[in-house]
């Protein structure tokens, strides 16, 4: 279950949840954040409490410098129907971390292989992103 493995990532190094805690949102208080903290328990085990959980993220973000990335051989793709787009890198960050914004795609429109039934752009972004890992593979 792809699922699982997801959720394990989540809890042990994103935080990434979806929640309705903060008060700057207009859907009401339906997935507050200890929803989520409730599920990485419920799936894991008790040890995976709030300390486990935000030592994790706190790990993750040193380790990848948090809002301040320092990476390399890292291909970005995102389509502009992913409603994740907005949150997701914008610009190269450097020469061997390229950023492709790819119009009209969605959520993981990318990991398919290419084809020539792929939009365009999304043709193109795959042969980029197939270029920079054969030569990241040298």
């Amino acid at each position: 279950m792809l699922d699982r493995q997801w959720y394990y990532q989540t809890c042990t190094e994103y935080g990434y949840y979806q929640t309705t805690t903060s008060n700057n949102q207009p859907f009401g208080k339906t997935f507050p954040l200890s929803l989520y903290h409730n599920i990485c328990k419920d799936l894991f085990g008790k040890k995976f409490n709030v300390d486990l959980l935000q030592r994790g993220i706190n790990r993750t973000n040193i380790i990848n410098g948090g809002y301040k990335l320092e990476v390399t051989n890292v291909v970005s793709v995102h389509g502009t129907v992913d409603p994740w787009h907005a949150v997701g890198l914008k610009h190269d960050l450097n020469e061997n971390a390229p950023v492709f914004i790819v119009n009209g795609t969605a959520h993981c429109a990318d990991l398919s292989s290419i084809s020539v039934n792929d939009l365009p752009e999304m043709y193109e972004a795959k042969k980029r992103t197939k270029q920079y890992i054969a030569k990241w593979l040298k």
